[in-house]
Order: C-alpha cells, then sequence, then structure tokens
C-alpha cells in the first residue's frame, strides 16, 4: 500500500523547516560557570581567536593526504535533497504512519538566542540533526516499521568548553557492551542481517560524519560567505627550514559514484592491492641540510579568523576519522564539505543560509545528508571487505617483494643523494643521553604514525634546564646572571650536533595534563657518530594543560634540589614550540603501570621507599594511582606524573600524608578505586 496522503502530509511538515528567522546572537550579562569553572578559566563572552585553529597535530599529517584543491560545489545542497527523494522513494510498499503518532525529537525551531558555539551545536543537534536521524533511519532500515527509531547519534568528544569554535561527531548510537546491539526490543526490528552489517561498519567507522560549530557573531558571519570560487589550497605545515619529508600513505577508498548523490570525477585506476592495503602501503622520504632554521613565533597580532584555516581543522578531522562528509555551522550559515581522497580534493558546498533557503529546506538538506552518509560509508565497507578477501591469498608475497623493492630502492637514494654512507645510529645509555641532551636547546620533533608523518618538524626551543635527581650539574649553554639575551640562546642556523630529532609514536596516553607519546631520539656528534634511545614526551596544549605541566616541572625540580634518586624518572627538561604554543616536558621511559603488571615484593618496597623519601622533602605527589605505577623489565620502579603535586611553597596546599599512604597501599593490593577520595 502506498503511503497515504496524511502520511505525506505529516512527513513534509516536518522536512519543512528553516531555522527561525528570530535567532540571534546574545552577550553575557554575566559570566557563568560549572562547578569546576573559575573566573581565570572561562571567558564570560565569545572573543575571536586570537591565533590559528588548526592544532599541533594538524601540521603534521603526511603530505600525501593533505587537501591540495576546494573545488566550489554550489549544486551540493541541491544534490543532497535530492538523495533524500530518491531513497524516500525507492522502498515500496511503506506501512503508513498515524498522523498524530507522536515524533520523539523537537520539531518546533523556536527563536533562540546563542550565547556561544556550544549552544549553536546544541540547537542543531536537538532540531536538525535529532529529527535527521529518525527519518534517515526510517528511509533507510524501517520503512516498513510503523514506530520511530534512530540510529544517530551525534555526541560531543572530550574537549575544553570553548566559546567560539565546539566539535561534535557523528556515529550510529548502540551499546558497546552486553547481548544486544541496540536495544533487546529494537534488533529484532532491524533482523539479524542488518544488524550485522551495522555492527561492522561501527567497528570500521565509528565516527561518521563530523560538525564543527562557531559562534554566531562576526568575524564568523563574514568568514563564512567567503570562498566561493575554486582553488589550490596551501596547508600550514611547520616552518622549520631545512628539513623536508616526503611522505606517501596510500588513502583509503571513496565510495564510487554509482549510487552515489555526489557525482565527482574519478581519478585513474590504482592497483587494487594498493587499495585494498592501504594502511600497510607506507613510505617516506627525508631530506637534510646541511644547516637548520628553526621555526619562529607567528606575528598574530592583527590575527582574523579565515574559513582556510577551519577547512584545514575539519579536513584534519576527516582524515583521521576517515570520514567523506563534515559540516561548518555558525547557526546563520553553514557550510558542507565533501572530501575526495584519492585526488585530495574538498567540494564545498555554497554558503547555505539556514534561515532562507528555500530549495531544498533547510531540515530536508541535512535529512539527505545523514541518508547519504551512512550510504556511503556503506559502499566504502562493501568495496574495503570485497578488496580484503581478493587479496587475502596472495597478500604475504605481494608486500614481502614490494619490501624487497622497497629496501634495494631506498638504499639506492640513499647512496645516490648523500655524499657518504653515516653510520648506524648506537643504543646509548642513559648517562650518555642525559649528558648531550643538556647540551642542546633545540629540539626537531616530528610524529610517524597513523595519519602523521611530518613534511616538516616543529621547532621545540629550551625553556627550562633538566632536573635529574642526584647532585646537579651545570648546563653549559644556560645564561648566568650578568648576562643578557636568552636564557638558552639557540643558534639562527644549527648544524647536526646542535639539536636533537624526536619522532613520535602513537600516544600511549592523554589525561587532564596533555598527551604523552613514545620518542625514538637521535642526536648526532661532531664525531659523525648518532646516538639513539627512547624517552618519553609529554605534550600540553591549553593554558590549563600547561599550568599543570609547568607545575610537574617545578615538582621534579625540586625532587632533583634534594638528590632524590630512587624511584624518580630523569627530566631532561621543558621545551615549547612557538608555532603552535604547545609544552613539553621530555623525559625517561618508567616502563610498564600496575594495570599491565603486578608488583613482586621487592617492588612494592620499593615504590614505599620513593613515597617516604618525597614526604620526607615535603612533597605530596597529589595523585598516587595505578597508572602513575610503573616498572620496567629489571625491577626498578618509578612515581610519576607530579601535575597534582604540592608542597610547603603551594598555596593553599594540604599534606595529607596519610590519605597518600592509604592510595599507595590500595594500588599494590589491587584495591584501588576511583569512586575512593583517599586524600580527604
Amino acid at each position: 500500500m502506498p503511503p497515504s496522503e496524511d502520511y505525506n502530509a505529516t512527513l513534509n511538515a516536518i522536512l519543512d523547516a528553516n531555522y527561525n528567522p528570530g535567532i540571534a546572537y546574545m552577550e553575557y550579562e554575566q559570566p557563568y560557570f560549572s562547578d569546576d569553572e573559575s573566573n581565570d578559566d572561562r571567558e564570560s563572552d565569545p572573543k575571536p581567536p586570537q591565533c590559528p585553529p588548526y592544532s599541533f597535530y594538524d601540521r603534521h599529517v603526511a603530505s600525501s593526504l593533505l587537501l591540495k584543491q576546494v573545488v566550489y560545489f554550489s549544486s551540493l545542497a541541491q544534490l543532497l535533497s535530492k538523495a533524500y527523494d530518491k531513497a524516500y522513494a525507492k522502498p515500496e510498499p511503506k506501512k503508513m504512519v498515524p498522523v498524530d503518532s507522536q515524533f520523539p525529537p523537537l520539531l518546533n525551531m523556536n527563536r533562540v538566542t546563542f550565547r556561544d558555539s556550544p549552544e549553536v551545536c546544541e540547537y542543531y543537534m536537538e532540531r536538525i540533526g535529532a529529527v535527521c536521524g529518525y527519518l534517515a533511519t526510517k528511509v533507510l532500515f524501517l520503512p516498513d516499521h510503523k514506530d520511530w527509531v534512530s540510529i544517530y547519534r551525534w555526541r560531543d568528544p572530550e574537549q575544553e568548553r570553548s566559546n567560539f569554535l565546539y566539535e561534535s561527531g557523528l556515529e550510529i548510537a548502540h551499546h558497546s557492551d552486553g547481548p544486544h546491539f541496540f536495544r533487546k526490543d529494537i534488533d529484532p526490528i532491524f533482523g539479524e542481517a542488518t544488524v550485522k552489517k551495522i555492527s561492522e561498519l561501527c567497528e570500521r567507522f565509528p565516527r561518521l560524519s563530523t560538525g564543527d560549530f562557531l559562534s554566531m557573531k562576526e568575524p564568523s558571519l563574514s568568514m563564512f560567505q567567503t570562498m566561493t570560487q575554486s582553488t589550490r589550497f596551501d596547508w600550514e605545515i611547520s616552518r622549520t627550514q631545512g628539513w623536508k619529508t616526503t611522505s606517501h600513505i596510500t588513502p583509503p577508498v571513496d565510495s564510487t559514484a554509482k549510487g552515489s548523490a555526489i557525482a565527482v570525477p574519478q581519478p585513474r585506476a590504482t592497483s587494487r592491492r594498493t587499495r585494498s592495503r592501504s594502511k600497510n602501503a607506507r613510505s617516506f622520504t627525508t631530506r637534510a641540510s646541511k644547516f637548520i632554521v628553526p621555526a619562529k613565533a607567528s606575528n598574530h597580532a592583527r590575527y582574523r579568523p579565515s574559513l582556510r584555516h577551519y577547512l584545514q581543522c575539519a579536513w584534519t578531522k576527516s582524515v583521521l576519522h576517515d570520514t567523506t562528509y563534515f559540516i561548518l555551522n555558525c547557526g546563520r550559515y553553514e557550510r558542507i564539505g565533501f572530501r575526495h581522497r584519492q585526488t585530495q580534493t574538498l567540494y564545498l558546498s555554497g554558503v547555505i543560509d539556514t534561515i532562507n533557503i528555500r530549495n531544498p529546506r533547510y531540515r530536508k538538506l541535512h535529512a539527505g545528508l545523514h541518508i547519504e552518509i551512512v550510504k556511503d560509508a556503506l559502499r566504502r565497507l562493501e568495496i574495503v571487505e570485497s578488496l580484503d578477501e581478493d587479496d587475502e591469498s596472495s597478500d604475504d608475497e605481494w608486500f614481502s617483494k614490494r619490501k624487497r623493492q622497497a629496501e634495494k630502492d631506498d638504499g639506492h637514494e640513499r647512496a645516490s643523494k648523500r655524499k657518504k654512507v653515516e653510520m648506524e645510529p648506537r643504543d646509548a645509555s642513559a648517562n650518555e643521553i642525559a649528558k648531550e641532551l643538556a647540551t642542546r636547546n633545540l629540539l626537531l620533533v616530528e610524529l610517524d604514525y597513523d595519519i602523521f608523518c611530518s613534511p616538516a618538524p616543529s621547532s621545540f626551543v629550551r625553556v627550562e634546564p633538566p632536573c635529574l635527581p642526584g647532585p646537579p650539574e651545570p648546563v653549559s649553554k644556560g645564561r648566568s646572571r650578568r648576562q643578557t639575551g636568552p636564557r638558552f640562546p639557540i643558534k639562527p642556523r644549527c648544524e647536526a650536533h646542535e639539536y636533537a630529532v624526536l619522532t613520535l609514536e602513537d600516544q600511549v596516553g592523554s589525561s587532564a595534563v596533555g598527551v604523552v607519546h613514545p620518542a625514538l631520539v637521535n642526536m648526532k656528534l661532531s664525531s659523525g657518530e648518532t646516538l639513539q634511545a627512547t624517552l618519553m614526551l609529554k605534550l600540553a596544549f591549553t593554558e590549563a594543560q600547561k599550568k599543570k605541566l609547568r607545575n610537574e616541572y617545578r615538582i621534579y625540580s625540586r625532587v632533583a634540589e634534594k638528590s632524590v634518586v630512587e624511584g624518580i624518572v630523569g627530566i631532561h627538561g621543558l621545551f615549547s614550540d612557538p608555532e603552535s604554543g604547545a609544552l613539553a616536558l621530555l623525559m625517561d621511559y618508567g616502563g610498564e603501570d600496575l594495570f599491565t603488571k603486578a608488583p613482586s615484593v621487592a617492588e612494592k618496597e620499593a615504590f614505599r621507599r620513593t613515597l617516604e623519601n618525597i614526604h620526607e622533602i615535603g612533597i605530596l605527589h597529589g595523585d598516587v594511582r595505578p597508572n602513575n605505577l610503573l616498572i620496567r623489565p629489571d625491577g626498578s620502579v618509578f612515581l610519576i606524573d607530579f601535575d597534582q603535586g604540592v608542597d610547603f611553597y603551594s598555596e593553599g596546599s594540604r599534606m595529607n600524608f596519610e590519605g597518600e599512604w592509604k592510595a599507595l597501599e590500595a594500588c599494590l593490593a589491587g584495591k584501588h578505586s576511583d569512586e575512593t577520595d583517599y586524600y580527604l
């Protein structure tokens, strides 16, 4: 039975909706804060950013995955609307839904005022995203079901609340554990085959799309109306000169043009095996000059937000999560992006007026977008699975040949480009590494994992000296009291023996302080020999994180001054990136935490001695928990992460040593609970 007129009228009423003409921006009458916010951490009114929004990581995306060109695609909105019409017309018959059936989400486009970007995001998710999730689910999966069900969910990732820019991600709403994928009453509605397919989709693509929401005030309003022509895109990378890496990471597959609402030019066909095993197809070539020119801080005194900068952020998220579509929305205006992987091209919609758009209406446009997002992911999933099956029998042989050829080519390339063959790096002792690092005030930090393969390294300059346990050693390039100029000077042009190269691997931990990466350190000596070792680099990005990291360094310095050695990792200094503003603490590797390795009787006693030693010099760790207690393979133990540490010099410090002992004993007994506050 075809849909009734009443049913069609109901759908048209839902789809025929734009933002209310009365939406407006309103400045805060007074600051508002949550329980964990203070006047120092939160601005009362959204202020335009004083520097570009892209992060430290955005500058290190592999060159073969960067955005190279933007194609102005004015008809994108109309194509997405047609995607809804096409999907709706396909399944017949549809079960009639009573006109008076309750539609779960908010339908009324009420007049509201937006004070900041999170409120812009909330309005979209409630009145557009949630509604379109129900519509898209019915059209794609449940055309014959009488009730409204949605498998879509817009979720805010963990992020610092920002007044000007706020991120949200679209994903499949399901239970990560338990016997049912959706719910006990929902799984049978979809059927076993459909649930299985959606489950595979979730596993392959945890995030389906990204929405970046900006405050509805200037300069956002003007910025959204720029870039109305196709143009080449210049990706912002680190400005360190004399070191360049050209990488090739084969991009994931694009969905085929067949069945897609977006018809884009298809690139020349590539090898099937190359595309199917894209994550393994990774190579790069690095050229280092005799002299390195460190990057300097950019002058953002007159910075004005640019749509290009926000497109770079959105593209990076799309590459990281392997999504095709993203949304940029400031309440009043919107731009939708379509990422084509193999040509490194962004197809950018025209300016979408959320209030006055007529053909199509705004909600119908996004219903089509939600449908196309899932259809695109399903098409790509099907392509990848078919390619994996075709190549399974011959992968080992093929990759073995590629590896031998790559090694041969790499050896030939190195021989032809360098005047002499360099010696292989030597694994150095902890004392050798500490001695050499103490003389170097510049770190070249590059990333090499996942989508990251730095086109150019970031220049981290020393801001604080090493603080290693034991008798202090003078830093040869420090500054005496009578000297003027930089405390840790760096030459305008540095030779290889004047800096250290850090290659970061995938992060091993993140917290309120920042992100921790294993770092392979290479240092070339004047003799030509190269030393290498694996250390840890902790990065802090926000002002709150940097404040905690500086406190952590201060506590480590106090411990070093008192010559406490046992159980304290070596700290090789505090460094800062003048371009991104990131702060970095370079430290020795401490081992595995108590979640991974159970301590022996001797190791438990060593932890107790370490805590007793720092208490004797008047320092409270402040956050004793299993992941802050590390054990090396040789049995040495370490207490790390002093960012919450306090001493007698800390303002308002509460030295609850007894509570800290209880926390340690709970950890050593395997009974520590995050629900218990041992420091009360």
